[in-house]
């Protein structure tokens, strides 16, 4: 059950997501996207019922973008007490169910990691130390996850140095639609992810970031229950 429930949280989380910026603002995200968040639930639900998938065929025209990152972020959350090779197992069904079985998940797997060292408390010079991917400058999730390093090791200690680090990075980015959500997308996802990982390594977020959160209430109880939820799938360790 945990590893069922798990998912279908990640996927309902993914949903809301999508289209919900944290003020309430409905976005549109791209097409490919959307297609790969609904097919994650569409293979679960087929699988539930047995039949069987073919996803090489259903994903053959799909890809990560640096927002994917983002997308895999609660498997960090669910499952940072957990061993490497469980948190990895589910990485890979989660990657292959959205962008095919071929899909690297070698940057996936690096960035869940960070965040979960991060969680379970290492200091930012342990960190660093524990990274085990290499630069690749011709790969945008790689040069956005090396970006995301560059700020950590670059902002002295303090988180509002480090977003204006991100916002320099942010616009040096091609400009997108007008209507995707801007907390999600490719040009602003670095300051996303850098949130996300300083958050929980100085315990502290700006309250212009905490203000104005969408749906406030529900966000509080999807984290009970998945601390609620982390807790269980412990006991099957």
């Amino acid at each position: 059950m945990g590893k069922s429930f798990s998912s279908f949280i990640l996927n309902k989380r993914n949903e809301i997501f999508s289209y919900m910026c944290p003020t309430g603002h409905c976005f549109t995200p791209h097409v490919h996207l959307k297609r790969s968040i609904d097919l994650f639930g569409e293979t679960q639900a087929a699988e539930a019922l047995g039949i069987t998938v073919d996803l090489e065929k259903k994903t053959a025209n799909l890809f990560p973008t640096p927002s994917s990152l983002l997308r895999i972020s609660p498997i960090a959350y669910f499952y940072a007490k957990h061993p490497l090779s469980k948190t990895i197992e589910i990485i890979e069904d989660f990657v292959g169910r959205m962008f095919g079985k071929k899909t690297s998940t070698d940057i996936f797997i690096a960035y869940i990691e960070l965040l979960i060292n991060t969680l379970n408390g290492y200091s930012k010079e342990k960190l660093i130390q524990s990274i085990k991917l290499k630069l690749n400058s011709n790969n945008l999730m790689n040069k956005i996850f090396f970006d995301l390093i560059y700020l950590l090791l670059n902002d002295n200690n303090n988180i509002e140095q480090g977003i204006q680090l991100a916002l320099q990075k942010q616009f040096q980015q091609n400009k997108e639609c007008k209507y995707l959500n801007p907390y999600d997308s490719d040009r602003t996802i670095i300051l996303t992810l850098y949130l996300q990982i300083t958050g929980a390594l100085y315990n502290y977020l700006p309250q212009q970031f905490l203000k104005d959160i969408y749906a406030k209430n529900s966000i509080e109880y999807l984290i009970k229950w998945i601390i609620y939820q982390r807790n269980e799938n412990l006991h099957s360790i």
